[in-house]
């Protein structure tokens, strides 16, 4: 399929000579499939708000060719959690702290073709959408973080982006947690505010038998940034993932999230808080897809726009064929503070079994007027009561995870009910 932005890409991969033959000829055979399926338009259901072909061939424009590469300039900035850092710059990673016991950290192109076939060919398997694979072909620093079998992992693996320089990058991450292994893995996307960039942020998890992970993936970008979010989870037998997800900054934000439960007795769950101001769009997609029996999900997604922000929730669950027992959740809860503000929630089932138990809601509304006069009648001023309005109702996006995340977590959600401008908040 013709695309002008497609085969500028493809002219950057035929100028990439340094990887091994396993790993360009996987790469070659992602933009093949982005070549083939074409970028996503607005004609599809799945990007009808987001439309990144558009957004891409403007960014193509402005920045002219090639990727952006790591700022050696840029000192590594600290965000305020404790645990592990590994600082990216761009993409690429440019420092990293002292690994713990049971976690390795290596370049994909560092990976044996012969012992490492089955993660190799797991990885040469994915058929996400054509975004997804421009990511895969594109990326020139891909990493893969290892949590090793029965590993526990008790400091958070926090994975620092920044962008600091205009134009494009991409970046890939593997992730697999081997079986019975428990770790926490927080990516945190950050961009300075006067910095014009579009970021594709890859992310692939394999969680194997028994494994247990915490996943946090918070957007913190620039005033100016785009984030290309793609996250794609495979879950095998009895193992168990916790996402938190949260999205307060950036300009335009678009968050594809795909969930597989591909093994039996496979628990996940899910909370998402997203807070759009000023003219901010921020779109999330999430799929849950139940493959195999006795698999439990249960996500729920908060959701508030001010100002002339535009917020997207798309949850679907999936219950595959001839499955047995499957227990699927989903709720997303939306507020707008503005008449010029807007929300898009859409929540889709698509069942393909008998004996299941599955639900899900949706919901938006604007702040209660007799709740913001109770605490106006108590001497709270104006923008304090709205305050605790908005903070109290994101909050319940985010899950129970304790030290030292959670304060964290609610400092981002402090720092998303600054940015709106409470002038402009309707009751």
């Amino acid at each position: 399929m013709a695309n002008p932005v497609i085969d500028h890409y493809a002219a950057l991969l035929d100028g990439d000579t340094a990887q091994p033959e396993w790993l360009s000829r996987q790469r070659r055979q992602a933009l093949s499939r982005v070549q083939t399926d074409g970028l996503p338009t607005r004609r599809q259901p799945a990007w009808h708000y987001s439309p990144v072909d558009q957004w891409l061939a403007q960014a193509q424009q402005r920045h002219g060719a090639g990727l952006t590469a790591a700022d050696p300039g840029d000192r590594p900035h600290h965000p305020p959690l404790d645990g592990t850092v590994f600082h990216f710059s761009h993409g690429w990673l440019q420092s990293s702290g002292e690994l713990p016991e049971g976690v390795g950290w290596q370049a994909l192109s560092a990976l044996d073709p012969t012992a490492d076939a089955e993660l190799i060919d797991w990885l040469t398997q994915r058929r996400d959408d054509s975004l997804a694979a421009l990511a895969d072909a594109l990326a020139p620093d891909a990493r893969v973080l290892s949590i090793h079998s029965a590993a526990m992992v008790e400091r958070p693996l926090v994975l620092h982006h920044r962008a600091t320089q205009a134009g494009v990058h991409a970046g890939r991450l593997v992730l697999h947690v081997a079986a019975g292994a428990h770790a926490t893995v927080v990516e945190y996307f950050e961009g300075a505010d006067d910095c014009d960039y579009t970021a594709l942020a890859r992310t692939v998890i394999r969680v194997d038998r028994d494994a247990r992970l915490t996943y946090v993936r918070v957007n913190g970008d620039g005033d100016l940034g785009r984030h290309l979010g793609m996250l794609e989870v495979d879950q095998q037998q009895g193992s168990e993932v916790r996402l938190q997800a949260l999205a307060a900054s950036g300009h335009q934000v678009r968050n594809g999230i795909n969930i597989n439960l591909l093994g039996e007795d496979a628990r996940f769950q899910s909370g998402g808080v997203l807070a759009g101001s000023h003219q901010q769009h921020i779109d999330y997609h999430l799929s849950v897809n139940h493959l195999s029996d006795r698999g439990v999900s249960d996500t729920r997604f908060q959701g508030l726009a001010g100002d002339e922000a535009t917020g997207i929730v798309n949850g679907r669950l999936y219950i595959g064929h001839d499955t047995h027992a499957n227990d699927a959740q989903l709720s997303t809860h939306n507020l707008l503070l503005s008449s010029q503000a807007e929300i898009n929630a859409k929540p889709e089932l698509e069942i393909h079994a008998d004996e299941l138990s599955c639900g899900h809601g949706a919901t938006v509304g604007q702040l209660d007027a007799e709740q913001l006069h109770y605490l106006r009648s108590r001497g709270i001023a104006r923008d304090e009561a709205i305050d605790l309005l908005t903070s109290g109702f994101l909050r319940n996006g985010l899950l129970e995870l304790g030290e030292p995340l959670q304060p964290w977590l609610e400092s981002q959600i402090t720092r998303a009910r600054q940015r709106l401008d409470s002038q402009r908040i309707d009751v």
